[in-house]
């Protein structure tokens, strides 16, 4: 499961750098990021993406449930957020296909809930 490709959405430059320094740790080399749900949108369309770690507060319109939303059923989504997940599950209501993971999280909360997302 290594060579699955990885989209970073997240708009904390440094939260999405400890990120994506997590996956790459764990193996992962095939990463793209942004900051940018919009943006998100577009490469979900371009690229075929197998996993979204994506944070819920995104700093413009287009927030990270809103943007899995337009993403679809395309590929799994672990939401990365320092909400509770009592908060998180009720803003999600009923999306299929995702995660949660809380911030902050260590290589090995990545590495937990990447084998329960990818298994």
């Amino acid at each position: 499961m290594k060579n699955i490709k990885i989209l970073i959405v997240e708009d904390d430059a440094v939260s999405r750098g400890l990120l994506r320094k997590a996956l790459e740790n764990l193996g992962h080399t095939n990463i793209i990021s942004t900051a940018s749900g919009f943006e998100a949108i577009d490469i979900a369309r371009l690229e075929k993406i197998d996993l979204v770690m994506m944070d819920i507060g995104l700093q413009n319109s287009m927030d990270g449930i809103n943007t899995s939303k337009i993403i679809g059923d395309k590929c799994k989504v672990v939401f990365v957020s320092s909400i509770s997940q009592d908060d998180f599950a009720q803003r999600i209501g009923n999306l299929a296909n995702v995660a949660f993971l809380s911030k902050p999280f260590t290589t090995e909360s990545v590495k937990a809930i990447l084998e329960t997302v990818l298994n």
